[in-house]
């Protein structure tokens, strides 16, 4: 299964979100590939992958800049993919595809034959092996590398998961994407693809504002074309504790602060994380 986590406003916790979603899911035993589709590179360097350190050059890395280029092959992912450097045993089953700045190269040859399909050839026989697939994109609708994430959705169990917070601005990206993925979906080759569900992401349990928005998110996607789209498992609270594991890029599923479940939150961070692996991984074993 592959899933795409997509919102084109930024800020939202994406990289949090998909490291989290890997974390949870490699305690579990399960096999993880995390595709790194934003130049920023945070999801590389969430892991502990260095591809300049590999490469020995920094105007030559070993990175889907390289993997991604003209003339890619079925399989080519396969050269390029790093070991998760945390030390738990569990991190063994992450795997990254990393990104690096020179990434954004790529975007200048979306109107090359074929170049929408290049993520999806890369990947070909490559994550088989893998139990899911996260691929993480840029804040980025309309440009180049999410043309080619949402391209390489191909799978009945693939589908896009839209973070957001339960801001304005933060819900007017989500209902943007939902909207973007549905009208685009038959051009990227993907006609069966749809948005999994919603992940509400930094919610501060005391603010007035949050707790509105977040009652009104049903009926805001309810009326979209296409049908309506639903929360993926529970919202996960703000908390200062998770900006500074992702600063030491250290996993956070184990930490006590992260476990608590402090008065007006109906769950801790990791619980939330683990409700929304839940529903990942169930609508995988129905498609299954």
């Amino acid at each position: 299964m592959r899933i795409v986590l997509l919102n084109n406003k930024g800020g939202v916790g994406k990289t949090m979100i998909a490291g989290g979603i890997a974390e949870d899911a490699a305690r579990r035993g399960r096999r993880v590939l995390l595709v790194d589709m934003d130049p920023q590179a945070n999801t590389t360097d969430r892991f502990g992958v260095r591809p300049e350190i590999a490469s020995g050059r920094v105007d030559e890395l070993h990175s889907l800049t390289r993997c991604l280029a003209p003339g890619v092959r079925n399989g080519d992912a396969g050269d390029y993919l790093y070991s998760c450097q945390w030390r738990e045993e569990w991190a063994e089953l992450i795997q990254v595809l990393p990104a690096d700045l020179d990434l954004e190269d790529r975007a200048i040859e979306a109107g090359l034959p074929g170049a929408a399909n290049r993520l999806r050839k890369a990947l070909a026989g490559v994550d088989d092996d893998h139990d899911i697939t996260i691929i993480d994109c840029a804040p980025s609708l309309k440009g180049h590398l999410t043309g080619m994430s949402l391209a390489a959705l191909n799978g009945d169990a693939d589908a896009v998961v839209v973070p957001l917070a339960a801001e304005r601005y933060a819900i007017t990206g989500a209902l943007r994407s939902t909207a973007y993925v549905r009208a685009t979906r038959d051009d990227f080759g993907v006609p069966h693809l749809d948005v999994a569900g919603l992940v509400v992401n930094s919610v501060r349990s005391g603010t007035n504002t949050h707790k509105v928005r977040y009652e009104q998110l049903v009926d805001q996607f309810a009326g979209l074309t296409g049908g309506p789209v639903r929360v993926l498992g529970d919202r996960i609270p703000l908390r200062a504790r998770v900006a500074e594991l992702q600063d030491l890029a250290r996993p956070m599923l184990d930490d006590r602060d992260l476990g608590a479940n402090p008065a007006g939150d109906p769950t801790g961070v990791v619980a939330s994380i683990r409700t929304i692996t839940d529903a990942l991984l169930a609508r995988e074993a129905v498609a299954a």
